[in-house]
């Protein structure tokens, strides 16, 4: 069972097939059909948002749960991952820290939980057992809990303070502690300070690095640090950063599949990290777009690298190249259909297509009747230009105010 939308077939197969695939499906299935799951670390890109199972599943035509369970025309390499799970219980502890891993590239992330719970950890070497803690990080916080969080990153620092971990292992940990700290604020800053000072006690002592694995860390310590600067208006401090960041990630030479696809997302990383970087903290818009055009020709069947141009063009003010972008990254299809076709109504509206704006705000609501930001703004759209549409509209909202789904400050529109 296949579909044109190359993301989906990836979440479904676990395959990157085609000349249109991007390099987030080509890591998932290389890592799937190269990794030897009795070793550690698992190749991995990007943990993408739950949602993405829910939109695939709408894209496929299957219910989430029947797209999560493998319950469908499998080939196979989905059948091997579906089998795997199903025989969990016969698996070794690192096995299983493998598996999880591997329903998490694809969302799966109720099955890499349940997986995780199985893992007799106090049998993991600490290699193994770094792992561990990194993917169930991942899975807690793709799940919403946060509250978890605390807890995965001190037994981390533990880890790294035991000392029987390479450098690169506290790069990473403090990496990820320093991007979950700024975004969300959902590990205590007392453990992200001691990770910090850890990473550059390691980065210190790896100093230009020797091998791929210690020029990866660093680049990817030096973009994550690079937010702390960036968050307090520190251009200059920022840009010494990133400079570290693109230098480490060009330094990485890769001798196998899983590592070309490693470098390829520290690149991309990197360019998606500079583009903010220039938009938000350098005020530089035309250094953002050529920034974002750049990251557009690096992975051009990603659809979230035109959502990243796009909102350039729109602090450039420029809305019809705002919509043309999101236009395209709806024509590639997933990950985040629904967000982009809600954009191109949001420029339509701006534009003065009203018809066009209902259109697709109604074409959202169609695949997600739980998108209270489509309903909301196709609501207004409608009300002010006097449309037949704004019933329809307004009977979402009367729905969601009744379950509790309508925020406050939108009651007064039913």
């Amino acid at each position: 069972m296949q579909t044109h939308d190359a993301v989906a077939n990836t979440i479904m197969q676990y395959i990157a097939e085609g000349p249109a695939v991007s390099l987030w499906s080509k890591s998932v299935a290389h890592a799937l059909k190269n990794h030897n799951f009795d070793q550690t670390p698992y190749p991995t890109s990007q943990f993408m948002e739950p949602s993405l199972l829910t939109e695939a599943a709408a894209v496929v035509g299957l219910s989430s749960v029947g797209l999560q369970t493998f319950t469908y025309s499998l080939g196979r390499e989905a059948a091997t991952v579906k089998w795997l799970f199903e025989n969990v219980t016969h698996a070794t502890p690192v096995q299983k820290v493998n598996l999880a891993y591997s329903l998490a590239t694809t969302a799966r992330y109720q099955l890499a939980r349940e997986v995780l719970s199985r893992v007799e950890v106090d049998r993991l070497f600490a290699e193994e057992a770094f792992a561990f803690l990194m993917v169930k990080f991942a899975v807690d916080n793709r799940l919403g809990e946060t509250a978890l969080h605390a807890a995965d990153f001190r037994q981390m620092a533990d880890l790294l303070k035991s000392g029987s971990l390479a450098g690169s292992y506290a790069l990473d940990a403090a990496a990820q502690a320093i991007v979950w700290r700024t975004k969300a604020q959902s590990i205590p800053v007392a453990i992200v300070d001691e990770l910090i000072s850890m990473g550059f006690e390691a980065a210190d002592g790896l100093g230009t690095g020797k091998h791929f694995r210690e020029h990866i860390s660093l680049s990817c310590f030096h973009r994550a640090y690079a937010m702390i600067p960036a968050a307090q208006g520190d251009a200059e401090l920022t840009r010494h950063h990133m400079i570290k960041a693109d230098e480490f990630a060009q330094a990485a030479e890769p001798k196998t599949v899983a590592e070309q696809d490693l470098v390829l997302n520290a690149k991309k990383t990197v360019l998606e990290s500079r583009l903010k970087e220039y938009l938000y903290v350098r005020n530089d818009i035309p250094g953002a777009k050529a920034v974002g055009e750049e990251l557009v020709a690096f992975d051009p069947h990603w659809s979230i690298s035109l959502h990243e141009l796009a909102e350039v063009c729109r602090k450039a003010g420029d809305i019809e190249q705002t919509k043309v972008l999101y236009e395209k990254a709806l024509n590639i299809g997933l990950p985040r259909k629904s967000f982009a076709q809600f954009k191109v109504g949001v420029c339509q509206a701006e534009l003065d297509d009203i018809d066009g704006a209902l259109s697709s705000f109604s074409e959202v609501l169609l695949q997600d009747q739980t998108n209270v930001a489509a309903g909301i703004n196709g609501y207004k759209v409608a009300q002010a230009n006097g449309h037949a549409n704004a019933d329809y509209f307004r009977a979402f909202l009367v729905d969601w105010k009744s379950q509790g789904m309508l925020p406050r400050e939108y009651w007064e529109l039913v």
